[in-house]
């Protein structure tokens, strides 16, 4: 508002009105530069007020503060009736605000008497300055934003066509810059928006509509390849002089979009809760604002949302709650003295008509990023104050339900103990049946190496007779336990479920057909026929677990030949519907065997149950593998069932899915696969030459170290042996130095100081890829793991099988460098017969002193005794069980393997108490009698017939 002017303009109130009405800062000046007016805005950006003003020169205001040379040239000294406009910028400092840049705009006006009067009026363009130069330094980084942006950046004209395409936009649609830039934009479209695009710039160039620009949408991609994918779409409009551009951001919103999704269905099922909640919800900002509230909060404080909306919460409280709630929350946060927060407390609740109610409050603060808000959860409580007085009347009775509850929630908290006891006791019973069958493994498998070992041995040096028999007798018991244990450890595995199945391209033609090449020689033994048949088309590849296949088969057709004693045994094949649109691949073993009894198929697939008792008089077995073919069928997705006529045979049947599989390779006679390479039997023993591989064998037990060595040397090897895996980390590095590296590592598991895992994993770890062989006499699946995951190359278990070791030696050698082995082209010497005398009362011989081939092997063994009768000795008077747990253990297996069941049975008792020494004089009777034992095998040494003679005595050790 012009306050005052100058008497030339008194008068004239459209020259009042005119500066009261500009927006920015005016004055009014005769032709000498004289102010004449001001108003409001100009005398705010000076400081002084309009009486200072009015009469001065506009040069001398703030003199000295501002160049006034370029103000006087934008005034000048014209005259002329006609209206003329300059304008000027000029850099002040005004006392009351600072450094400006002031935009000076000067027209000349003329009164109704023509003197002249000059209109100034100053605009503050100082951030429009600061903004330009804050752009022309953008300009530098435009191009490495865009290079360096996430989201892909394509520029066009008003033609459509690209112009610049960022590194973003070339990976997102699979373009290179070079291949569109110059291009119209309609090649990163699929239909419709192809089509689309023209006319949607057209129409926004002609009339400004804006459909997308400015606006932004979710659209359709199209990359180089073809492909399309949902993308949000950001255009701007950017002036560049002349030339207007459209800058299109581009973000793949495939997973924005299900994330939004979410958001969406997790914010409306928060709505819906918060609405359908029976309490009032509201939630304030940390200045006690109320930001949000729920419906029963309408309905009961009685406002509308746009009345509580922003109000201060203290709305809805009577004093002296009211006054008391801003120092609340100040005192809250500045000392965080929790008076109602995170607590909860009664209170008095204001409606809109001024009734007051009491309530429960319970308020809990949110922190989201640097704000704090509360929610406080209300609750009229006026009935319950109501009624309280009538619930005192039946307070005893509440009481004693309160008793009632809390008997039976102490019952339920004593039965969820029970039931915790009873889980982990059913926990520890499985450990327990697991760590059984491991030791009961291990325990069975480290004699049977011996008792296979030198079973084969002997029979490979003797011709027909008693003795040969008798030795295959022994053979053919020890592999007959060996099947029982494994039996027994696949039922254990598949109840307990631990049985993974792989699925993977199986053709099960060939594994019926490798199955029946295996069993064809028992089969041809027995006279009978054994053969494959397919009734119709079966695929050539399903997908499946080939091991279990081949289990089951195995054992399906291993049965039909052992329980036909004439006519054939038939396996077919048909694939057949399941279902609607599916197929199973069926399997069928028909036999002419002995049949079965319709009143004993009901138990032939329970564990441990044959047909009849006397079945497995006659035909041996453990009644355990037609339990696992069912469990192995049924976790392939199949089913198992038998049909049998006695005497007339019995037809075993089972289907599985085939998972993947292709019509177009369909197979229609066994023959197809015949024609294929079916793997051929393993070489026989002689073929197996170990000559020039060195070998270390890592064995803690004297009989294994002398079986194993005695294998290999025989085979051509050279051995050194190793008692645990210190040492032989020591003969390793020993030969490393020498330039004579080993080939090959055989390790045990279980060994004193350094088992066999640690030693495997000391190598890895030393960068060694030396090939290692893991022995153990545990064959669970957990104990193969352990051994590949240490770093071993193969794993195999106890008892050794001496073909399958050396073919296994025999491959590491060859995949370590070894250069072909031939043939063994010698045999050795043949043994002559030593006539066995009775030893001596205070000795005792080996049962294997009649054989002289043995003779290194005992001889090195015993040399070995006496110091394990001092070791015994000095672990029995210093208490170190363990120790001597350790060492009975060992000869419990070592001397059965070398002939001297009395050290394994004085052993075994040793091992009994010094696990559990609750009675020393038994474990020193034990200890005593075990040391006079070894002491007599010591003495049977020295008047035994051990010694053959010289001509006839095989290198073997």
């Amino acid at each position: 508002m012009l306050h005052h002017a100058h008497p030339q303009i008194e008068g004239l109130p459209h020259f009042h009105r005119y500066l009261d009405a500009l927006p920015n800062p005016a004055l009014l000046l005769d032709a000498s530069g004289v102010i004449l007016g001001t108003n409001e805005q100009f005398d705010e950006l000076v400081g002084l007020s309009s009486d200072e003003l009015i009469s001065k020169s506009f040069f001398e205001i703030h003199q000295g503060c501002w160049d006034t040379t370029p103000l006087r040239r934008l005034i000048g000294d014209r005259d002329t009736n006609f209206v003329f406009v300059s304008r000027a910028q000029l850099e002040v400092e005004l006392p009351n605000i600072g450094r400006r840049i002031l935009d000076f705009s000067h027209s000349l006006m003329t009164k109704s008497d023509d003197a002249l009067v000059r209109l100034v009026t100053i605009r503050d363009v100082t951030a429009f300055h600061k903004l330009e130069a804050s752009l022309k330094r953008s300009e530098g980084r435009t191009q490495a934003l865009l290079a360096a942006a996430v989201d892909s950046i394509v520029i066009i004209n008003t033609n459509g066509v690209i112009k610049a395409f960022n590194p973003a936009a070339e990976r997102l649609f699979g373009f290179s810059a070079e291949e569109v830039l110059g291009l119209n934009v309609r090649i990163l479209m699929p239909k419709p928006y192809q089509t689309e695009h023209d006319g949607y710039l057209a129409r926004y160039l002609e009339t400004g509509e804006r459909r997308v620009i400015g606006i932004g949408r979710e659209v359709l991609g199209k990359r180089k390849d073809g492909a399309t994918f949902p993308m949000e779409l950001s255009i701007s409009e950017v002036i560049d002089g002349e030339d207007r551009l459209f800058v299109g951001t581009v973000r793949d919103v495939t997973k924005v979009k299900r994330a939004q999704n979410a958001l969406r269905d997790s914010e409306a099922r928060g709505r819906a809760i918060l609405n359908a909640a029976v309490d009032a919800i509201i939630t304030i900002d940390e200045n006690g604002l109320i930001k949000s509230f729920n419906q029963a909060a309408l309905k009961v404080f009685g406002y509308s949302h746009h009345e509580m909306v922003g109000e201060n919460v203290k709305m809805l409280m009577p004093a002296p709650f009211r006054d008391e709630h801003d120092n609340y929350l100040q005192n809250y946060k500045a000392s965080g003295i929790r008076r109602v927060i995170g607590l909860g407390r009664e209170a008095v609740g204001r409606r809109k008509d001024g009734s007051t109610f009491p309530m429960e409050l319970s308020v809990s603060e949110v922190k989201m990023g640097d704000y704090r808000y509360f929610t406080g959860i209300v609750r009229d409580i006026t009935d319950r104050k109501r009624y309280e007085q009538r619930l005192k009347t039946v307070a005893e009775e509440a009481s004693e339900s309160e008793l009632r509850v809390k008997a039976q929630a102490k019952e339920l908290t004593q039965q969820a103990k029970r039931l915790k006891e009873a889980q982990v006791d059913a926990e520890q019973a499985n450990r327990a049946k697991s760590d059984f069958l491991a030791n009961m493994s291990h325990e069975i498998r480290t004699p049977l190496t011996a008792i296979l070992g030198y079973a084969s041995e002997l029979a490979s040096t003797l011709k027909d007779g008693p003795e040969a028999q008798a030795v295959e007798i022994i053979k053919r018991n020890g592999e007959h336990l060996l099947e029982i244990m494994n039996d027994i450890l696949d039922i254990s595995k598949i109840e307990s479920g631990n049985v993974e199945l792989e699925r993977v391209p199986t053709c099960p033609g060939r594994i019926v057909a490798e199955v029946i090449t295996l069993l064809q020689v028992r089969a041809k033994q027995k006279g009978i026929q054994l053969y494959l048949t397919y009734a119709g088309k079966i695929p050539r590849y399903i997908e499946g677990s080939p091991v279990h296949l081949r289990q089951v088969l195995l054992n399906l057709i291993g049965n039909a030949v052992k329980f036909t004693q004439e006519g054939q045994v038939e396996v077919r094949l048909q694939f057949v519907p399941h279902g609607v649109n599916e197929h199973h691949l069926r399997f069928e073993v028909l036999d002419s065997g002995i049949g079965i009894p319709p009143e004993h198929i009901g138990r032939l697939f329970k564990p441990f149950s044959q047909a009849d008792s006397s079945v497995g008089r006659c035909f041996g077995g453990t009644g355990l593998g037609l339990a696992i073919s069912k469990r192995l069928v049924e976790l392939m997705g199949g089913e198992i069932f038998v049909s049998s006529t006695p005497d007339v045979g019995s037809t075993f049947t089972f289907s599985i899915p085939p998972g993947k599989w292709s019509q177009h390779e369909m197979l229609t006679d066994p023959k197809e696969i015949e024609s294929e390479s079916i793997p051929a039997q393993p070489a026989t023993l002689d073929a197996i030459d170990l000559t020039g591989g060195r070998i270390l064998l890592a064995e803690d037990g004297k009989d294994n170290q002398r079986l194993l060595s005695h294998y290999l040397r025989k085979a051509g090897a050279e051995v050194e042996i190793a008692d645990n895996g210190r040492i032989a980390l020591e003969a390793i590095a020993r030969s490393s130095a020498q330039g004579k590296s080993f080939d090959l590592i055989v390790t045990d598991i279980q060994m004193p100081e350094m088992d066999g895992y640690t030693l495997a994993r000391t190598l890895r770890a030393r960068g060694s890829k030396l090939p290692i062989v893991a022995l153990t006499a545990h064959a669970m699946e957990e104990a193969r793991v352990k051994c590949l995951e240490a770093g071993c190359s193969e794993y195999t278990s106890k008892p050794i099988e001496k073909m399958a070791f050396l073919s296994i030696c025999r491959r590491w050698l060859d995949q370590n460098g070894q250069q072909s082995i031939e043939p063994m082209t010698s045999e050795s010497a043949p043994i002559a017969p030593v006539e066995q005398t009775q030893p001596p009362r205070d000795a005792i011989w080996s049962e294997l002193a009649d054989n002289h081939e043995f003779a290194p092997v005992i001889d090195s063994f015993l040399q070995g005794l006496a110091k394990k009768i001092n070791q015994i000795e000095e672990y029995m008077s210093q208490a170190r069980f363990d120790e001597l747990t350790m060492l009975a253990h060992q000869l419990k297996g070592s001397g059965g393997g070398y002939g001297f069941q009395e050290i394994t049975d004085a052993a075994v008792r040793v091992e009994q108490l010094a696990c559990h020494p609750e009675d020393p004089d038994s474990l020193l009777d034990a200890v005593e009698h075990l040391q006079e034992i070894c002491q007599q095998a010591i003495n049977g040494r020295k008047r035994s017939p051990l010694d053959p003679p010289a001509s006839n005595i095989p290198g073997i050790i």
